[in-house]
């Protein structure tokens, strides 16, 4: 019979793919995570619409046939490990640079004071808050893991302060929030810190500050953030009355939300399911294969509502 520390290692070695070896930074970047499409049209960016980001930079990539403007820019956003490799498949960004409402794809990295890695939760909320409300581009926000979580803390702050969101959506993959864990990720946490896991995690990452980055977080979160008594509260219909951006949310078939969370995302942030799961349990995407067009669907959805809010007639005559 297998034992319990088996099927927890098991499902860490699935998480990470400890059998890789990441690939070296390059020597010119002066950032840690590299480019990968080096045939697209590529750069490091470190500002939003010239707005300096505080808790990110940004690996642009566009096709010099996709639309410069009136497309919909797509930034794709880590979980909390955001490893060296990167967070989300090739075939997945491939197939939204295909898409002909697409301008580019931006992956966000956290970075703060030239620390590639480090999460500064403020930093963090501040760049998302950009995004949010950046009324000319519209970005389509696609978070995994923790990045579910502080989109959903950027979310309530905006719409708390009387602003309507500005977003194409939000694709919110193995969505996450703290304090509605499932008993399988409170179990990963102290295994994940014991020093032996804690080496093959670092390798993984390719940065050392995930402890510290999971810690600070955590000290965060017990100073009683305003999204904390946010989600203590038992009536969200008066947010969701006024939280008007459109959410999807894509679940592992085995997944760290507990059931309370899923109904909190669904009453409070008005947030629909996609019909469709990813494989197995919840991991890393980088080369999850059967993810990537599970997410592209999920993608097209909110791209194909803004293209009918921007053009319905021509769409109803080209549908005719």
């Amino acid at each position: 019979m297998t034992s319990q520390a088996d099927k927890t290692e098991s499902v860490t070695r699935d998480f990470l793919h400890l059998n890789e070896v990441p690939k070296p930074m390059s020597e010119s970047s002066a950032h840690l995570h590299p480019i990968r499409f080096e045939s697209e049209s590529t750069r490091y960016r470190t500002d939003w619409n010239g707005v300096p980001l505080r808790g990110h930079y940004l690996i642009e990539t566009r096709r010099k046939n996709n639309p410069p403007q009136g497309g919909v820019p797509v930034v794709i956003i880590p979980g909390g490990f955001d490893p060296v490799r990167g967070s989300f498949g090739d075939a997945f960004i491939q197939g939204l640079l295909d898409h002909p409402s697409v301008s580019a794809v931006y992956e966000a990295h956290y970075e703060h004071q030239g620390r590639g890695g480090y999460v500064d939760i403020d930093s963090v909320l501040h760049d998302l808050h950009l995004m949010l409300t950046d009324q000319e581009q519209r970005p389509l926000l696609v978070g995994m893991s923790l990045s579910t979580f502080t989109l959903s803390c950027a979310l309530h702050a905006v719409v708390s302060a009387g602003q309507a969101p500005a977003v194409t959506g939000l694709v919110l993959v193995g969505p996450y929030l703290a304090g509605y864990e499932t008993l399988l990720a409170k179990a990963l946490e102290p295994f994940y810190r014991r020093e032996k896991m804690r080496q093959r995690i670092l390798k993984h990452c390719g940065h050392p500050y995930l402890f510290d980055n999971t810690d600070r977080l955590k000290a965060w979160w017990k100073g009683g953030p305003a999204f904390r008594h946010f989600l203590q509260k038992a009536n969200f219909a008066e947010f969701a009355a006024h939280q008007h951006a459109s959410m999807k949310l894509v679940y592992f078939r085995l997944d760290t939300l507990s059931r309370r969370g899923r109904l909190l995302f669904q009453r409070a942030f008005n947030a629909h399911l996609h019909p469709e799961v990813i494989p197995g349990h919840h991991r890393a995407l980088r080369y999850l294969t059967e993810a990537d067009p599970i997410l592209l669907r999920a993608c097209d959805a909110h791209l194909r509502a803004q293209a009918l809010d921007r053009f319905p007639a021509s769409l109803t005559t080209v549908s005719e």
